[in-house]
């Protein structure tokens, strides 16, 4: 795990955690990403051609009929039967909707008969980061504070507008805060 210090427009700094450069050292081992992997097998299997296959020249690849792609075809690979949730998975490893009007979807490295280019094919870092609030700081490590019911709070931990009071107040604003904190010891 590394933590990532990013500086935004406006002087932000966002810190957060970068499981991406921790997670390719290990996957550069590994192998392709698995939802990679199994999407070629969905995609190059032949028995699957009538809902999802290769595009023409095998450097696309057309969700045919979607509705049976997320119900016979998704829960045999994945853990859910969501065509919204593949196609966001899709965006994650920079994939593009090519035609308007068919789920057809291309990456440069994603080619038929070219499966050892998948581990090529790494996840988008997050471009949102910026344009969220940076999550809240740690404090700084100070010695713990001991409140007790007999010690009066630290001045900083109340703030008392007195304000003059007209005569006949019993003696105007001040005694009276006097007063109140005389009553409060």
């Amino acid at each position: 795990m590394a933590f990532l210090v990013e500086r935004c427009s406006g002087g932000e700094t966002v810190v957060s955690m970068d499981l991406e450069t921790t997670m390719s050292s290990h996957a550069k081992a590994a192998g392709p990403a698995p939802f990679l992997t199994k999407t070629f097998q969905l995609v190059d299997d032949p028995h699957t051609d009538r809902i999802v296959s290769w595009g023409e020249d095998g450097a696309t690849f057309v969700v045919w009929r979607p509705p049976e792609f997320a119900r016979d075809l998704l829960p045999n690979y994945f853990k859910h039967n969501n065509f919204s949730s593949f196609v966001r998975q899709l965006n994650t490893y920079g994939f593009r909707k090519i035609v308007a009007d068919r789920w057809e979807f291309a990456n440069e490295l994603f080619k038929k008969g070219a499966k050892h280019l998948l581990s090529e094919i790494h996840r988008r870092k997050s471009s949102s980061s910026c344009s969220q609030p940076p999550p809240p700081l740690l404090p700084q490590h100070r010695p713990p504070t001991y409140l007790s019911l007999f010690s009066p709070p630290p001045p900083s931990a109340y703030h008392v507008v007195v304000q003059d009071q007209e005569e006949g107040d019993h003696g105007g604003g001040k005694d009276l805060l006097a007063t109140l904190s005389a009553d409060n010891q």
